[in-house]
């Protein structure tokens, strides 16, 4: 194969692994990234194909989650868990508070004593590692 011709289909695989706004395990586009990739690799000639199933957990999400702006617009949220089951829960009524964003969670990034607001959201980088842990340290509501 052409190496032209094989990163062609490298970035049509990962096109169509990407096609949707996640992959949580137990999700419909959980199975259907499973199902492509068991449909490439049968493509590939491969002697034998063993798909194995385990029972999981899965994320059921009831209504779309989104911000409400000040403007009145709002923004989509999709809720997300870190690799493990740590399925996010909220009230029917949903959560009110001010919002904060706080970078990657250091504590040089939250805004001075002062003019924090009591019991905030606070939104954070995904790859802020336990930064979580000092949100609620510092009183975060979610």
């Amino acid at each position: 194969m052409r190496i032209a011709a094989a990163d062609e289909v490298f970035t049509r695989d990962a096109r169509a692994l990407a096609a949707h706004p996640h992959r949580l395990t137990g999700s419909r586009e959980y199975r259907a990234a499973a199902d492509y990739i068991e449909k490439r690799l049968k493509e590939l000639g491969l002697d034998e194909v063993i798909v194995q199933e385990f029972a999981t957990a899965g994320l059921e999400t009831n209504r779309l989650c989104q911000l409400l702006k000040a403007d009145g617009g709002t923004l989509k949220l999709w809720p997300m868990r870190p690799n493990g089951i740590v399925p996010p829960v909220a009230p029917e009524s949903g959560i009110r508070a001010p919002l904060i964003y706080v970078g990657t969670g250091k504590l040089s990034e939250y805004p001075a004593t002062r003019n924090m607001p009591a019991n905030p959201i606070v939104a954070m980088d995904y790859n802020s590692g336990r930064g979580w842990l000092r949100a609620f340290r510092l009183g975060a509501k979610a």
